[in-house]
Parts: C-alpha cells; structure tokens; sequence
C-alpha cells in the first residue's frame, strides 16, 4: 500500500513567530491549532494563516 502524500507546514501566528509542522492534511491540523488543540506553542501562539505547505512522499521525508 502506498503512503500518503506528508506535508511541511509553516504557520504564521498573531505574536509574529513561525510554527513548523508536518501533517497530510495541513488546513485541517490549521483548524485543530485554532481550537487550542495540538501542540502548546500554539496554544500559547494564536495561529493566523497558512503560510506554505510542501509535499513530500511520506511522513519519515516530510520529518528529515
């Protein structure tokens, strides 16, 4: 069976700092960091936009 497609992302939070993370669906973890779940940066960082999310084959590429 063939992977999914793993995505980096980075967000742009309220305070001006960046949030880097990896997802295969990177607007649906967007909303997750919007309703306080996910990971404490964010939760202490309001995430405001996606800024850019770049695909790579698997999960294990999208962490290296």
């Amino acid at each position: 069976m063939a992977e999914a497609i793993w995505y980096v992302y980075l967000l742009e939070c309220a305070t001006g700092r960046i949030y880097t993370g990896v997802s295969p669906r990177p607007a649906v973890r967007l909303t997750t960091h919007r309703k306080g779940r996910g990971a404490l940066f964010t939760r202490i960082n309001e995430p405001q936009r996606l800024l850019a999310a770049k695909p790579f084959p698997g999960k294990r590429q999208a962490l290296q």
